[in-house]
């Protein structure tokens, strides 16, 4: 007997069954929503061989992660009889013709990349990590010549400077910043007139407002928790303590689905999370990591942000000793030379930097002073995803599990009160530095991880799953063009 695979009741029910253009889908962590998403094609890729999906995330990285979109794909779709994955491009074939491809939007630009595409389903997880020009870019690239009108499908966890959250105002009470019940999966219609979204109840109001060849979009949000997640809870009853272990800003995002809730000095890095060391332990891989202010102190009238280099030791357990630190605020020949000295000195095998702008204006400066020097070091370039909080998200939870340490130095307890201000402070290039510390571990975790054991190999065979509603090449309305 073929084995059943369909959504859980609730949330992610609901979000398959939706007739929307665009469903957002989310608004905690837990909530079973790169499930849901990866579900969604299984609709049409049997059996229609006009039918493409293609899933984004912010940068190809995000994709290929240990439990990332891909090995989840793999545990889904490889139950599907037919279907065939082409890993070197990220993309599954199914004998019925239809295709998924996981894709990058990693920079501004890239999505030209699409330019003339034509994508009936597009899916976006995590949508807060995407700039609002990138999502209705690609909402034009959203056409359909299959038979199955295009549609939108995105997944996201709160970010209350997200412009996600002004997109799904409507569904989230704007004093206590979490999801009103009652309008969970209600369906609004908005129309875009420049760069102005026009919303009302029905097509009919925007259409009898700005005329007849308007065409309006439909659009829901529809909260998930954790506590909706029966299977995940089943299967990992940790997850929930996990959460609840979260300092109070991520908790309130991440378990809780507070969209309003901000970073405030003292929340996001607290005190009593210091860990100090006397002795550092002797084997140790040494890394570093640069925030580099580009402003030359001479050409400004207002005081610029500091350069910032951090050296770091890891031992075989992960935790991580801040060995050494340099900050100031002056050209760019000579923090190059302070850099120069720290990787002479500690020999480190990494050196962390911020890619895009500053890469391009830093690095032919780096190289040719290296080589005057013969000094050698190996820099890793990290694309910035996020805001600030975003990316230093990795650090701030090694440091709430007592796993980074800090000597009794006077620059230690700088950055350390740096850190305890952050968010509301004038100066965050500390948090900038331990943010890249962090997101370059998580990245060297992931490479040393194996891959996670299998319980069995999957059986090709049926997948029958049963929903409420399913899409049609029927309009929405009559309105529909």
């Amino acid at each position: 007997m073929p084995e059943v695979i369909r959504p859980q009741a609730g949330p992610q029910e609901q979000f398959l069954s939706t007739s929307a253009d665009i469903a957002i889908y989310g608004g905690a962590a837990g909530g079973g929503k790169s499930f849901g998403l990866l579900l969604e094609p299984l609709r049409h890729v049997t059996t229609n061989d006009g039918f493409a999906a293609v899933f984004f995330r912010r940068s190809t990285v995000q994709v290929r992660n240990p439990g990332g979109l891909w090995d989840e794909s793999v545990k889904l779709y490889g139950q599907v009889a037919g279907a065939t994955p082409v890993e070197h491009v990220l993309e599954w074939e199914f004998r019925g013709g239809g295709r998924v491809k996981f894709a990058h939007l990693e920079h501004e630009k890239t999505v030209a990349d699409w330019q003339g595409s034509q994508i009936p389903l597009i899916a976006f997880d995590e949508l807060t990590h995407f700039t609002r020009s990138q999502f209705f870019y690609m909402l034009s690239r959203n056409r359909s010549t299959c038979g199955v009108r295009p549609y939108v499908r995105a997944t996201c966890n709160p970010d209350a400077d997200s412009w996600v959250a002004e997109f799904i105002s409507w569904w989230i009470d704007q004093e206590t910043g979490y999801a009103i019940p009652e309008r969970a999966g209600v369906i609004r219609w908005f129309l875009r007139i420049g760069d102005a979204l026009m919303w009302a109840d029905t097509a009919e109001e925007l259409i009898e407002q700005h005329g007849p060849e308007a065409m309006p979009k439909s659009v829901t949000f529809i909260p998930a928790s954790i506590q909706d997640n029966k299977a995940l809870l089943a299967a990992n009853p940790d997850y929930l303590s996990n959460l609840n272990a979260l300092p109070t800003v991520e908790r309130e995002r991440l378990k809780n689905g507070n969209w309003k809730i901000r970073q405030a000095a003292g929340l996001y890095f607290q005190a009593d999370w210091t860990r100090w060391y006397d002795r550092r332990p002797v084997a140790l891989r040494i890394y570093g990591a640069s925030d580099y202010a580009v402003t030359d102190p001479e050409d400004t009238d207002v005081e610029p942000d500091f350069t910032e280099h951090g050296v770091f030791g890891v031992d075989a357990d992960w935790n991580i000793f801040v060995l050494d630190w340099w900050f100031g605020q002056t050209e760019s020949d000579k923090w190059i030379d302070s850099q120069l000295d720290l990787v002479q000195k500690w020999k480190p095998q990494i050196w962390f930097g911020e890619g895009g702008v500053i890469r391009r204006a830093t690095e032919p400066l780096l190289r040719r002073m290296s080589r005057e020097r013969e000094v050698f070091q190996v820099n890793r370039w990290l694309t910035p995803i996020g805001d600030k909080t975003a990316r230093a998200r990795g650090i701030q939870a090694r440091m709430s599990a007592g796993k980074v340490y800090w000597p009794k130095t006077d620059w230690a307890r700088r950055a350390l009160n740096q850190l305890d201000g952050f968010a509301v402070a004038r100066f965050d290039d500390v948090v900038d530095v331990m943010g890249l510390m962090g997101r370059g571990l998580d990245q060297l975790m992931a490479a040393e991880a194996p891959p996670p054991p299998q319980k069995k190999a999957p059986q090709p065979g049926d997948i029958q799953w049963l929903l409420q509603r399913t899409r049609t090449t029927k309009p929405v309305s009559k309105y529909r063009r």
